[in-house]
């Protein structure tokens, strides 16, 4: 899904949101919030409470820390998270549903787009006849007229 994430969805870029925190300690909490991760061993996905502590550019991605009931750091190792997989306390959840939401049509769409032209760039081709001159003057003028109702109808 990282491929389809609109930013424009953001309050903060990702630098604001660890600047925003590393200004003071006090605004800490900004960076709390629930990262959807996948466990390995059973293979399960689930929303789990982190912390971001820094984020690196090159791969657009945060590195966070789990915490446990009592909002503590567990013992577990930093995990690599990206901006589509995470939603902070500090920010509305509708604009991630929102974001999620339009990354999957995005997805939904880029699909459909690859597979129209997958079809088109295979459709045989072989035995077809050209057109004549009198069928692509009947199509130039219907194509012609169909843009001037369009022009009429605004």
């Amino acid at each position: 899904m990282e491929l389809f994430d609109d930013t424009t969805f953001d309050d903060y870029s990702n630098y604001e949101w660890i600047n925003k925190a590393a200004l003071e300690a006090s605004q800490r909490h900004a960076l709390l919030g629930k990262a959807l991760t996948r466990e390995v061993m059973n293979n399960q996905i689930q929303w789990r409470s982190v912390i971001l502590l820094s984020y690196d550019a090159t791969k657009e991605i945060f590195q966070a820390k789990y915490l446990d009931a009592d909002g503590l750091e567990t013992e577990e190792p930093m995990i690599e998270v990206t901006r589509i997989n995470v939603c902070l306390d500090a920010e509305d959840p509708r604009k991630i549903a929102r974001r999620v939401a339009n990354a999957h049509q995005q997805r939904i769409f880029a699909d459909r787009l690859i597979r129209y032209n997958y079809y088109i760039d295979n459709m045989p081709n072989q035995d077809l006849n050209e057109l004549d001159t009198e069928q692509r003057k009947r199509l130039d003028m219907l194509a012609k007229r169909l843009d001037m109702l369009a022009k009429t109808k605004k």
